[in-house]
């Protein structure tokens, strides 16, 4: 009967053990894919998944000194944000890095130490385009100068000193942006005896 007794108290005593360790491990594995959770969702959807967990069901009331927590919160992480464009914004212009043709979404992560996906957030929230339009934007206002401060200068040496690695693709995103051809621009502000220089514009630029 002893026997019995104790083979049923180390039973029970094994079932205890096994239970906790089972615990222990949910709440590792917990801690686990909360961690994975924040690593895969990007910052911008991860911060809307939050705030819609937060979300005050009806007949809640709110607790107003937490609200005001959480807006300062969102106060200062836009702050920062701005800050950051600022700065990639600033490195970009000054070193001219969008003068090389090159130039990606992956310079500017290696800069701004951030992921992709906050690159494409910044450009939208801060410079209203995508990255590709921000940077073309840039070389627009360069080739500008470039066709101002230097008007014997062919068009096509304006496009790749510009940063473009298509003549083609220069006169399309020019005609989109200002209405009219860089050839054109040309002709307008160095009057027309400097165009005889380039003759007429050809009907298909070739790249």
């Amino acid at each position: 009967m002893q026997a019995v007794v104790c083979l049923l108290v180390v039973v029970v005593l094994l079932l205890l053990l096994g239970i906790s360790y089972a615990l222990v491990r949910i709440r590792h594995l917990h801690r686990v894919l909360h961690g994975l959770v924040q690593d895969s969702v990007p910052p911008s959807e991860y911060g809307q998944i939050v705030e819609a967990a937060e979300e005050t069901p009806p007949g809640i009331q709110r607790n107003e000194s937490v609200e005001g927590g959480l807006e300062s919160e969102s106060v200062l992480g836009n702050s920062l944000n701005k800050e950051l464009f600022d700065r990639i914004h600033q490195t970009i212009v000054e070193e001219k890095l969008f003068l090389n043709p090159d130039f990606s979404r992956e310079h500017v992560i290696r800069l701004g130490l951030i992921n992709k996906n906050k690159v494409a957030l910044l450009f939208r929230e801060y410079a209203h385009t995508n990255f590709s339009g921000y940077v073309n934007k840039l070389r627009l206002e360069y080739a500008l100068h470039l066709l101002q401060e230097h008007p014997d200068t062919p068009v096509k040496a304006v496009a790749y000193d510009a940063g473009f690695n298509s003549v083609r693709t220069f006169y399309r995103i020019f005609e989109q942006v200002y209405g009219k051809t860089p050839l054109e621009y040309k002709v307008e502000i160095s009057g027309k005896g400097m165009a005889s220089k380039e003759q007429r514009e050809p009907n298909h630029v070739q790249s």
